[in-house]
């Protein structure tokens, strides 16, 4: 089954700024492979962004939460400590804007990049397929490619 239909094959990823906190609270997200047609949207993305030399546009921002919006197919321990008392927000992808600013939403999608092509050396040196009670992988942290 192709990595990026296939509903186990997920990698968690912690922000680097939350990375200091002890495992049971950081907060992660749960990354899928991309698909062609998606992988090349994320590169013209990054490689838009790297035209522009950081300042990034708004429908370049735009773009970069929608590739999100793409990869990232769960998230946990996120908690909005804004608010007391604190409250856990259910995951939902059109709401990724309002969780990650936009320094970490180019990490994610660092990420994400880097997962799609972990998971392709993953499926074709091991023998072994993530369990079928779809724990994800535990990989990190994912190498910058953007």
């Amino acid at each position: 089954m192709p990595r990026c239909l296939h509903p186990t094959d997920k990698i968690r990823h912690v922000l680097e700024s939350d990375q200091h906190l002890p495992e049971r609270e950081q907060p992660y997200f749960l990354l899928r492979a991309l698909n062609g047609r998606e992988f090349r949207e994320a590169l013209r993305i990054c490689e838009s962004m790297k035209a522009q030399a950081g300042a990034a546009s708004s429908e370049v921002i735009d773009s970069l939460y929608s590739v999100l919006r793409l990869g990232i197919c769960g998230w946990g321990n996120m908690v909005d400590r804004s608010v007391q008392p604190a409250k856990q927000i259910t995951f939902d992808p059109a709401s990724i804007d309002t969780v990650v600013d936009v320094g970490e939403a180019a990490e994610l999608m660092n990420a994400i990049l880097s997962a799609t092509s972990l998971m392709q050396r993953i499926k074709k040196n091991s023998t072994r397929r993530t369990p079928a009670t779809g724990s994800p992988l535990q990989i990190l942290p994912a190498p910058a490619m953007c």
